[in-house]
């Protein structure tokens, strides 16, 4: 069995830039209900790096 390594601050703001990159493409489509969905995930995501540094 192998043993996997994982950084998870990393993993975290690969998620970040990902939401923020789906934030920027539903405001141009209008999809408000999504973009709250995506930026309450963004805040959580924010506080989570915040307490792993």
């Amino acid at each position: 069995m192998t043993r996997v390594k994982v950084n998870f601050k990393e993993a975290y703001e690969d998620r970040l830039a990902q939401v923020d990159i789906d934030i920027r493409k539903e405001v141009r489509k209008k999809n408000w209900a999504l973009v709250d969905m995506l930026r309450a995930e963004r805040g959580k995501l924010v506080d989570i790096i915040n307490r792993i540094k």
